[in-house]
């Protein structure tokens, strides 16, 4: 994309197009099907327990499957439009990829919760900060750690509770037996980003002067312009979460709204490190330990709380209802207290 004076929405939307055309159909099909395999994979596994829980399956893996990708797309778009529209270039190079995939399989290895782009986008950014190495631009690489959670914000508030497993648990407490939900979803992500390439390219589009927001780091070719070119990328997001003291739809709105805070902070931190050093290592740390802090004060949500899901010597509390069973078929719902049959 070469500077000019405005970003024409039609002619940006048909490259996005043909970006997702090689994605789902060119030089990306492979790492798309790898990632569609990935998520039937995990979403195999969850339906394992909800069988040990509740006896059945509620939907086909099939189903479920395309209900994912369905979510996935759309939130994947709507990243797509913000990596875009308001100029996030995130300049990957391979020993930034390299050094992505080496950390992350280290943090896997400590704990699994640690497998999340957050801390490995925030730990190449500071070792970029402090050695110099991974070759990385901070600005972008955290941009798009930002975006990608918000995406994933928007998800869970808006189906994260959906498909949510009854489980039972030990009060720790008092050793009572109490109920709760666990809710997990996976998102296969295609979106596309822009990258600064040193010499001119084809299918050179007009910008605002302001765009992009969050610059290349790359050198032009002498006698040629800095400019952009669209690239597909892949990724899978996942939510995992437990709650004793709320609804399912409740937590997963909760913790959306709370990914969704850490989003925006660090999108803005990002786009600050863009223009200012000190700003790009607010950036890696808050990136790290403000995850950290979302992870915290939703942990704090249950513990602070009283269990909903517990002995009522009033009647029978009901968890959860599977849709066309004789129960749904009566009208009851989650909450109802059944005090007598």
């Amino acid at each position: 994309m070469a500077e000019g004076c405005v970003l024409p929405v039609g002619p940006t939307l048909h490259m996005i197009l043909a970006e997702y055309g090689e994605l789902f159909f060119g030089r990306g099909l492979p790492a798309f099907l790898l990632v569609i395999f990935l998520t039937a994979w995990i979403i195999s596994r969850n339906r394992i327990l909800e069988r040990q829980m509740i006896g059945l399956n509620r939907k086909s893996l099939l189903a479920e499957v395309l209900e994912s990708l369905a979510a996935g797309s759309l939130g994947g778009f709507l990243g797509t439009l913000i990596f875009i529209f308001l100029g996030i270039s995130v300049d990957l190079t391979s020993s930034a990829i390299a050094a992505l995939w080496a950390i992350v399989v280290i943090l896997i290895m400590i704990d699994l919760r640690f497998a999340c782009v957050s801390y490995a986008g925030g730990i190449v950014a500071l070792l970029h900060l402090l050695i110099g190495w991974p070759d990385v631009n901070v600005a972008g690489l955290m941009a798009m750690v930002a975006v990608l959670h918000g995406v994933e914000a928007m998800l869970i508030m808006f189906s994260g509770g959906r498909g949510a497993i009854p489980v039972y648990l030990k009060n720790p407490e008092n050793e009572k037996l109490i109920g709760g939900f666990t809710l997990h979803k996976i998102w296969p992500i295609a979106a596309v980003i822009i990258m600064g390439q040193r010499s001119a390219g084809p299918g050179l589009l007009a910008a605002p002067g302001w765009w992009p927001l969050i610059k290349s780091d790359s050198v032009p070719v002498p006698g040629n312009a800095l400019t952009y070119m669209m690239l597909p990328l892949m990724v899978v997001l996942a939510y995992s979460d437990l709650t004793i003291t709320m609804r399912p739809g409740t937590k997963a709105r909760r913790s959306g709204g709370l990914l969704a805070l850490y989003s925006a902070l660090l999108l803005a931190l990002s786009i600050l490190a863009g223009k200012t050093a000190f700003f790009a290592y607010l950036a890696a740390i808050f990136g790290t330990l403000g995850h950290e802090w979302v992870l915290a004060v939703s942990r704090r949500f249950e513990t602070e709380r009283q269990p909903i899901y517990t002995s009522n010597p009033d009647g029978l509390e009901v968890m959860d209802v599977i849709d066309g069973s004789p129960a749904a078929k009566m009208g009851i719902v989650s909450g109802d207290l059944i005090t007598g049959i």
